[in-house]
């Protein structure tokens, strides 16, 4: 079955170029519309794969657009268009399929935009540090809530892309961050971050912190006989190495996960997950130097 999706744009060259992208370049059928009412018939008659939505239309806006999707079922990707998007950062919910685009947009951006949003996998879920580095790099304002057994365990607070607080039962700051990273079996909830009136208890860059907060945890791993390193046997598959790393990476045992990860491409060079990766690990500082 063909992929389908849904172009909401009122400006009609604009609405032509996304069309005319997305149907040669991306492999898409199309279908666009130049307002929300539209938008949303059509959100409730068919599946998208794929949105492009204006925020700002004449009758509505492309966040009205979006509830009919997901109320449907949520695409793959999702692009959000404005000439104003700024003001609209602190009122989107962060996801990893969701993009912001300013206007003046241009095939080259929407098609970057489209691969930095499709899904890479099915089985790997985001982390903590994943969330953070989507948010700051992004300059987005959330609040990562980590529970664990249906209750609230901690939370971190970004805002316009800095790393801000962080709280849980025993205190705050960055001692409160890196048990927040530390829990297992956890679920990361990303919401809004509410009306700013709470005290910045982290001064450092985000970068700085989850490097630091990494570091301990790997070291702590690497003092516990319970925590050794996987030792990776050459009979293994690519997708057991992969269990490996995400495990790893949820132990906050990032030099394990960059090991698992680098023999993944040993054995398959062009696997998308382990490519993604390490490269987010070497930026982050971990790299065959410091193994």
């Amino acid at each position: 079955m063909a992929r389908l999706a849904l172009v909401v744009e009122d400006e009609l060259a604009t609405r032509a170029l996304f069309t005319r992208t997305l149907a040669t370049s991306a492999d898409l059928s199309v279908i666009s519309v130049d307002n929300a009412e539209e938008g949303k018939l059509l959100a409730r008659m068919c599946e998208f794969d794929v949105a492009v939505l204006d925020l700002v239309l004449d009758d509505g806006t492309g966040f009205d657009v979006l509830e009919e999707l997901r109320a449907n079922r949520t695409p793959e990707c999702v692009v959000l268009v404005s000439a104003h998007i700024d003001a609209f950062r602190r009122s989107v919910r962060i996801e990893p399929n969701l993009v912001l685009l300013d206007k003046p947009v241009s095939s080259a951006r929407l098609l970057d935009a489209l691969d930095s949003a499709a899904p890479r996998h099915d089985h790997f879920e985001f982390t903590v540090p994943e969330y953070l580095q989507i948010a700051c790099m992004g300059l987005h304002s959330v609040r990562l809530e980590v529970w664990r057994r249906d209750q609230l365990f901690g939370s971190v607070t970004i805002l316009d892309g800095q790393l801000w607080s962080a709280r849980d039962a025993r205190g705050s700051g960055e001692d409160a961050f890196r048990r927040v990273l530390e829990l297992d079996d956890a679920t990361v909830v990303c919401r809004a971050p509410g009306a700013v009136g709470e005290d910045r208890d982290i001064s450092r860059s985000w970068q700085h912190v989850l490097l630091d907060a990494a570091k301990l945890g790997d070291e702590g791993a690497r003092d516990d006989a319970a925590a050794r390193p996987v030792e990776l046997s050459p009979a293994e598959s690519v997708e057991d190495i992969i269990e490996h790393a995400a495990r790893a990476v949820r132990d906050s045992r990032f030099h394990d996960a960059y090991a698992a990860y680098s023999r993944v491409l040993e054995l398959d060079g062009r696997n998308g997950l382990a490519l993604v990766n390490v490269a987010r690990l070497r930026r982050l500082g971990f790299d065959d130097e410091a193994l």
